[in-house]
């Protein structure tokens, strides 16, 4: 009888633990089967799409507890592939905690993170960079005015004022004629000197100018004499008498002209410092009456001269108007784009043609001129 019962007990106890193992071999077979399928789908589908709006294929939740089967003991899991994440779902599908639970955030919190950074970059303001119209921000902190590029000392297309008083010296070659003194020398029979020497009237010069190129610029001005060129009767003794030792042709007005004129540059027309050549063509008028009509020296009037002699005559065909030229070096300086100083050292020859072309008017000057002023451009 008792072990009928023993029999009995062990037959009882196997056949519980057999279905029981035939469930956990079913379970375990189940799972394993939706890990595999999961793994080839991830395989076999492309990549995620970065935006959250694109729908995917939802997951059945069916496979992931293998057909209402209790979860088996945790496991390892593979690398999971980019997330998937699936609108209307509060979870996304990758790596999976312990337990089986997902470790990423809700997609609901995830939007609402992203919702809220953008906000806030937004209430920050644009992405960083200069705004349409506004400076560019110097390198190394160096203050924006030392970003500019300073301004061309060139002369190209600027327009200019000159300032520039002179002065000068000549030789007056007259022929016969009186050239500004008298002489009781032998070599001097009619008391008239052949060659006179002298300064020059002083005077001020206004010029305007305008930069065609680099290295040309044209040039317009006028010329006012600031001395008469009368005779001094100072040295003589009697009044109103010409001496030998008084000097001076006897014009009593002021001269004046203008001349049209180009300044060439050297190479360096950037620099404070240029070096060029300017060419003026001179055009002076002056009141020659009392030269035509100027007392006699004493020596004129001697045995053989007379008042109406030749020489005489001569005189009083000689011209108001002297052209000449005017040729030198020109040195600029110029510290700022908009102002400069200049030096314009020229020889001027220069002659009077005759009122009267039967008389011998010929009056030749070869002078030279010093001059030095200030030029004020724009723009």
């Amino acid at each position: 009888m008792e072990y009928s019962q023993w029999v009995l007990g062990v037959g009882l106890l196997g056949g519980v633990a057999l279905p029981s193992n035939a469930l956990a071999n079913t379970g375990a077979g189940a799972f394993d089967g939706s890990q595999a399928a999961r793994a080839h789908e991830r395989r076999s589908e492309p990549a995620a799409s970065a935006n959250p709006e694109t729908p995917a294929a939802p997951v059945d939740p069916g496979e992931s507890t293998g057909a209402g089967a209790p979860a088996p003991a945790a496991a390892p899991a593979p690398a999971a592939p980019p997330e998937r994440v699936y609108p209307g779902s509060a979870t996304t599908v990758g790596s999976e905690g312990p337990g089986g639970s997902s470790t990423d955030a809700p997609v609901e919190e995830q939007a609402s993170a992203s919702d809220q950074g953008a906000e806030e970059a937004g209430a920050e303001g644009p992405a960083e960079g200069p705004a349409e119209g506004s400076a560019i921000a110097p390198e190394d902190g160096a203050p924006a005015e030392a970003q500019k590029a300073p301004k061309s000392k060139s002369h190209v297309k600027t327009f200019g004022i000159s300032l520039a008083p002179g002065f000068g010296y000549g030789i007056t070659l007259a022929g016969d004629k009186y050239c500004g003194a008298f002489s009781e020398g032998a070599d001097d029979a009619d008391g008239r000197k052949s060659v006179c020497n002298d300064l020059t009237p002083a005077y001020l010069e206004i010029m305007l100018s305008y930069g065609v190129s680099k290295r040309i610029d044209l040039v317009l001005g006028a010329r006012v004499n600031l001395q008469r060129r009368d005779y001094d009767y100072s040295k003589c003794d009697t009044p109103n008498t010409p001496c030998v030792e008084g000097e001076g042709l006897f014009v009593n007005a002021l001269g004046a002209g203008f001349f049209p004129g180009i300044r060439i540059w050297g190479k360096g027309t950037e620099k404070t410092v240029k070096v060029g050549a300017g060419i003026d063509f001179m055009v002076m008028i002056e009141d020659f009456t009392g030269y035509r009509t100027r007392p006699s020296f004493e020596r004129e009037f001697g045995e053989d001269l007379i008042a109406s002699s030749a020489n005489r005559l001569d005189e009083l065909a000689v011209g108001d108007v002297e052209l000449g030229l005017r040729v030198g070096p020109v040195l600029a300086i110029d510290p700022h784009h908009n102002v400069g100083l200049f030096f314009f050292p020229a020889i001027h020859p220069s002659f009077r043609p005759s009122k009267a072309a039967e008389l011998d008017a010929g009056w030749l000057q070869i002078g030279v001129d010093f001059s030095a002023g200030i030029q004020a451009r724009f723009p």
